[in-house]
């Protein structure tokens, strides 16, 4: 986020730049070219990272769930107030779930709130890149 910030207000110094030169002179409009192009380039990367995470995230986050302490499950268990990952095994779950419904499942809070934030910024980056081109 920081990196793709700081090129596009280098852009935008460059595109003020460009436009307050005398008309007969066209090297800072070609800069500004190169540079939108690198934006572009930079933006589409960015977003299609972010993209691809978005596909992996429930997988990346059972890894998560898997390589956590009891305590931990346990703590976002309660904080959530669901009961473990896909399957209610583990005996201190918030009480009063029911096990056959999905949405009792930790993977949907945790990866709602994970799939929100990704989202939000894969938008940002898209009319980041539809604000370049």
């Amino acid at each position: 986020g920081t990196v793709l910030a700081i090129f596009l207000l280098i852009t935008f110094a460059i595109s003020i730049g460009a436009i307050v030169q005398p008309n007969h002179v066209t090297g800072g409009l070609v800069m500004l070219n190169y540079a939108l192009l690198v934006d572009a380039i930079t933006i589409v990367v960015i977003g299609s990272f972010v993209w691809f995470f978005t596909l992996q995230e429930r997988n990346n986050f059972y890894k998560l769930w898997l390589a956590a302490t009891s305590e931990t499950r346990l703590e976002l268990q309660n904080k959530f107030k669901c009961c473990d990952w896909g399957y209610c095994s583990s005996p201190n779950f918030a009480a009063g779930l029911n096990e056959t419904v999905l949405s009792n499942f930790c993977v949907t809070p945790i990866t709602s709130f994970a799939d929100m934030t990704l989202n939000n910024v894969f938008t940002y980056v898209s009319i980041g890149c539809i604000d370049v081109l």
